[in-house]
C-alpha cells in the first residue's frame, strides 16, 4: 500500500495594503500620461472634426480617463490612509503631543506654495496657465482660429445632412442618392458625424468629400 501524503497549502492572507499602494500607483502613472495628453491636445472642436487621436484614443476617450481615474484616486487615497493610518498619526502626535517633523512642516508648505499659485496664477505656475490658454486659442497649425461658420470647419460634425446641404446650396435628392450609391445608410436628419463614421472618417473629411464629388459632377 502507498501512503498518500497530504500536503497542506498555506494560504497567503490578504494585504489590502498592497492592493492599494500598487492600485494608486497605477492610477498615478495614468493620470500623468493623461494630462500631459490632454494638456497638448487642441481645442475640443478641432479634435473631434479632425478625427485627433492619441495611442487610438480620441480626446474626449481621454478626458474622459481622466476624470475617471481622478476619482479612483481619491478613493484609493482614502483606503490608503485607512490602511496608514498609524504611521501618519505618528508623524503628527509623539506622546500625545503634536510633533511636527520636518518632513510634514515642509510637505505643509509645499502644498500651500502650489495651491495658492495656481488659485492666484503667481509665477511660474502662471505661465503654464497662460500657455494653455493659448493653445485653446489655436487650432492644430498654430493659426488663430476664425469665427465658426456652420458647415465650414467649426461644428460641421453636429449638422444634419439637411442642414448642410441647404447651407451649401445642393439638392438634398441628390446628395442622398449620391450617398446610396457609395454604400452609406443615409437619412436626412442623419448628422455629418455619423455618415463620417461609416467609413471611419473625420467630420471634415466627409463634408471635403462630398462637396467635392458634388462640384465635379456640377462641372461635368
Amino acid at each position: 500500500m502507498t501512503e498518500q501524503t497530504t500536503v497542506k497549502v498555506e494560504r497567503r492572507p490578504w494585504h489590502g495594503r498592497g492592493l492599494t499602494s500598487l492600485l494608486i500607483g497605477l492610477i498615478f502613472l495614468t493620470l500623468a500620461l493623461s494630462g500631459l495628453i490632454l494638456y497638448l491636445a487642441p481645442p475640443c472642436r478641432v479634435a473631434r472634426e479632425s478625427g485627433w487621436t492619441v495611442f487610438l484614443l480620441s480626446k474626449d476617450q481621454w478626458n474622459a480617463l481622466h476624470v475617471i481615474m481622478a476619482c479612483s484616486f481619491v478613493i484609493g487615497g482614502i483606503f490608503h490612509v485607512y490602511f496608514n493610518w498609524r504611521i501618519l498619526v505618528r508623524y503628527l502626535i509623539l506622546k500625545r503631543k503634536f510633533h511636527l517633523k520636518r518632513e510634514t512642516t515642509t510637505a505643509l508648505l509645499l502644498f500651500l506654495v502650489l495651491f495658492f499659485g495656481a488659485v492666484f496664477e503667481l509665477p511660474p505656475f502662471g505661465y503654464l496657465t497662460e500657455l494653455t490658454e493659448e493653445q485653446k486659442a489655436q487650432s492644430c497649425g498654430g493659426e488663430l482660429l476664425p469665427e465658426p461658420i456652420p458647415g465650414h470647419g467649426m461644428g460641421v460634425g453636429r449638422l444634419s445632412l439637411r442642414q448642410l446641404c441647404s447651407e451649401a446650396g445642393l439638392s438634398l435628392e441628390a446628395v442622398t442618392a449620391f450617398l446610396q450609391e457609395e454604400g452609406f445608410s443615409v437619412s436626412p436628419e442623419n448628422t455629418i458625424r455619423e455618415l463620417a463614421q461609416q467609413k471611419q472618417m473625420a467630420p471634415v473629411d466627409f463634408k471635403d468629400f462630398l462637396l467635392g464629388e458634388q462640384q465635379r459632377t456640377t462641372d461635368e
